[in-house]
């Protein structure tokens, strides 16, 4: 019977994680018997307890530490914002600063000034000595209520006439009455020091108990007359990698009652990450089946059509897997083509060009599609007219290409202001980490205005990124 308990209390044990077993060894501790021999055993319970003592001594000098920062603070403000970093029981950067929150969010606890108190009678100079001469029987023996006939006899004529002049007993019910003041006063003081210590201390257990597990960044705003706790604002929360365990919050006994504060909320698996924004440089190779050359020659083939590509990369991260890329390339190609409408011509070409890709990356962390458009402006061609056999289409075999068919004039130099070029790809890539990532791209279609190429289906392009 003992073994089958001992089975299903660690069965639960493991099975729910160490937090199961932290409490089993609790249970057992200064225990001996068998059942305890094989928690100790299935749980490692030394270590376990040790890890946890370790825990709690960082957790209690964590909340010391944020309650020192929080009490002395050099905030000369009526509002103070705290920025605060905690990372496992571990507390990072902190600062203070005036807040920034308006007075319409600030709302019931602006307080209004208090009203000075009312100014108090003086006793003139000369009469401190004379009230001082008389006795505090003879001077009470004076006032109006104590005024009988017998009183009248033992009191002497002279202090009757101090205090007409000179008022001592309302001046010595006034110093009673400053004295009852500055001890009221002192007790408030003492009693307002103890009530900001408690908040404090509540406040930087709740914190630090939060962040037991994962990163979090605080901003918290406090009035400083009493240490209220005005608004809590996470600024920045950073998700645990490992099973998140669940936090037990100790309830810290209060003097004095508060009203309570507002939870920290978790962010929800849906919550967007923040926007960022990176740049960089790009190295691509491209490989081209070119289909026409400018406006009047529309039957070409390539035997040999490559490009090089160097740019510049802008790419902002917005949402959790899309990415929008955009830059400037520059490119130099070399062509070697077959002009089918001047029967079997060879020509080769080199030229330069700019563009600026226009793209969508989504997908996995480190396997995204990309869709590409890309405005491509060729600026300058150099072309090498080779004559091979031009009879074919009954020419002249002494045809002068150069002359007759106005190479030179139409395509040698610079591109005019419309010759344009538009591709659109459709790709696969890969991210090593959000600095290097490689891709490739296949070619969906083409088009062209002025004297620009257009291109067919076997056109691709290789290209690695490298952002900063």
């Amino acid at each position: 019977m003992k073994k089958l308990i001992v089975f299903f209390l660690l069965w639960g044990g493991l099975s729910y994680g160490e937090n199961s077993c932290l409490n089993l060894c609790k249970e057992c501790v200064d225990k001996e018997d068998q059942l305890c021999e094989q928690v100790e055993v299935s749980c490692l319970c030394q270590k376990i307890l040790a890890e946890e003592i370790n825990k709690e001594e960082l957790r209690k000098t964590t909340i010391d530490e944020l309650f020192k920062v929080l009490h002395e603070s050099s905030c000369e403000h009526t509002f103070c914002d705290y920025s605060i970093e905690l990372d496992s029981f571990r507390l990072g950067k902190t600062s203070v600063s005036n807040t920034n929150l308006n007075v319409s969010e600030l709302g019931k606890h602006i307080e209004l000034p208090k009203p000075p108190p009312p100014k108090r009678r003086e006793m003139k100079e000369e009469c401190v000595g004379l009230c001082n001469s008389c006795t505090e029987k003879e001077l009470d023996a004076t006032s109006e209520e104590n005024m009988t006939q017998e009183n009248k006899e033992a009191t002497s004529p002279l202090c009757e006439k101090i205090e007409a002049n000179c008022e001592c007993q309302f001046f010595e019910q006034q110093k009673i009455e400053i004295e009852e003041e500055r001890v009221a006063d002192s007790i408030a003081l003492a009693e307002r020091e103890l009530l900001r210590s408690q908040r404090l201390d509540s406040i930087a257990t709740a914190l630090v108990d939060s962040c037991s597990t994962k990163k979090c960044d605080f901003t918290l705003t406090i009035r400083k007359r009493d240490s209220k706790l005005i608004a809590l604002r996470k600024t920045n929360t950073t998700k645990p990698k490992k099973k998140a365990v669940k936090i037990v919050k100790k309830v810290v006994k209060k003097k004095i009652k508060e009203p309570p504060t507002k939870p920290i909320e978790e962010p929800t698996p849906t919550q967007k990450k923040d926007k960022e924004f990176k740049m960089g440089l790009n190295l691509g190779y491209g490989y081209l089946t070119q289909v026409d050359y400018g406006k009047r020659i529309t039957e070409v083939e390539s035997s040999w059509n490559q490009e090089v590509i160097l740019g510049f990369v802008a790419r902002w991260y917005s949402f959790e897997w899309v990415t929008f890329q955009t830059g400037l390339n520059v490119l130099y190609n070399y062509a070697e083509l077959d002009i089918k409408d001047l029967g079997r011509l060879y020509l080769r070409n080199s030229r330069i060009a700019a563009e600026i890709p226009l793209e969508v990356h989504g997908g996995l962390p480190f396997v995204y599609g990309i869709l590409n458009f890309t405005i491509r402006k060729p600026i300058h061609i150099w072309h090498f007219p080779d004559k091979m056999d031009i009879c074919e289409y009954n020419y002249s075999c002494d045809y002068n290409l150069t002359e007759d068919y106005v190479f030179q004039s139409e395509y040698d130099g610079m591109y005019g202001t419309w010759d344009m070029e538009y591709l659109i790809y459709l790709g696969v890539g890969f991210e090593v980490n959000r600095f290097f990532s490689i891709d490739a791209r296949y070619m969906l279609h083409s088009f062209a205005g002025g004297y620009g190429y257009t291109f067919g289906y076997n056109t691709v392009r290789f290209q690695t990124n490298f952002v900063f």
